[in-house]
């Protein structure tokens, strides 16, 4: 796939994404930062249900509203920062901070067990 992609672009009379992009290292590196904190996040999303269902023994609906911390703050985070940034122009800031605290959630959330409590797993998220 990543192959025809690549094809395509080449021989385009408008590529999507022109591959003279990738020559800049700005743009190469923010796009595997891209994908490795979209490649975590989208576990976190998957994974912390299933460990309520399965180690914690909740509930399906439970082990969905565990992850409603983790979906409130996204959109109300989104909508802060996106506004910050456009007052500011800023952006380097809020990409480190939020990646530390993304690292920060993972870590507790390395600690769980099934002793752990539903209601901490879900503050860590």
């Amino acid at each position: 796939m990543l192959a025809i992609f690549i094809i395509n672009e080449r021989y385009a009379e408008e590529p999507v994404i022109p591959l003279g992009l990738w020559t800049s290292p700005i743009f190469t590196l923010s796009n595997i930062a891209n994908v490795a904190v979209s490649m975590g996040m989208f576990v976190a999303i998957y994974y912390i249900p299933v460990f309520a269902q399965g180690v914690l023994g909740v509930s399906v609906t439970n082990s969905g509203t565990i992850t409603i911390p983790l979906m409130a703050s996204m959109i109300l985070v989104n909508i802060i920062v996106g506004r910050l940034i456009t007052r500011t122009g800023r952006y380097k800031g809020f990409i480190l901070a939020g990646t530390l605290v993304m690292i920060l959630g993972y870590v507790l959330l390395r600690t769980s067990s099934g002793t752990t409590p539903p209601k901490t797993t879900s503050g860590w998220t």
